[in-house]
């Protein structure tokens, strides 16, 4: 049984059947977005402390940010607790305007706390400054404990790759700052 709500939602009614009697109903909200129309701008800040990692990622990126209708500009920072700073300059920009918000980057766990902190609060204030501004994020930062799980999960030519992962992520959450009605 479907039953249409809007234009942009619909609702499906499930059901289980054991003994010829209900013993389980699912509700499922599926929305469905209309086709991005207008020109998407986004701002990939990309940290650099690890280059190849950030590479890697930058590359599974862009492979999903290659669509119609959508744009991206890459900007690099020394590492990943100077993302959050540069987030910020790109939504309070006055000369350009993204829809859109990409983080990458790579956090490898050493000898001393300083992993911790820098992924606490790196981490945070990404959250902050998505949230707090109702912006369309991607998180493509990889805190991990050596060089060969960053790189499994960087790898542009596996499926595994975080930058492509998050690029997925701000597309979807700017599909739904559309459907909600939000200015960019």
């Amino acid at each position: 049984m479907d039953l249409v709500l809007s234009n942009n939602a619909q609702f499906f009614y499930k059901e289980k059947f054991i003994c010829e009697r209900i013993i389980n109903i699912q509700f499922v909200l599926i929305l469905e977005f209309p086709l991005m129309t207008k020109i998407f701008h986004i701002l990939i800040v990309e940290a650099q402390f690890y280059p190849d990692i950030a590479n890697e990622l930058l590359l599974g990126a862009k492979k999903q940010l290659s669509i119609p209708n959508v744009s991206y500009e890459t900007i690099s920072v020394p590492g990943v607790y100077e993302i959050p700073a540069a987030l910020n300059f790109g939504i309070k920009s006055k000369q350009k305007k993204f829809n859109g918000f990409i983080a990458l980057g790579c956090v490898i766990r050493g000898e001393t706390d300083h992993y911790k902190y820098i992924c606490q609060e790196a981490v945070r204030k990404m959250m902050d400054f998505s949230v707090g501004n109702s912006s369309a994020f991607g998180f493509g930062v990889l805190t991990v404990d050596n060089y060969d799980q960053a790189y499994k999960r960087a790898d542009s030519s596996n499926t595994k790759n975080v930058g492509g992962k998050a690029a997925v992520s701000c597309l979807e959450m700017m599909k739904l700052r559309q459907y909600f009605n939000l200015p960019a």
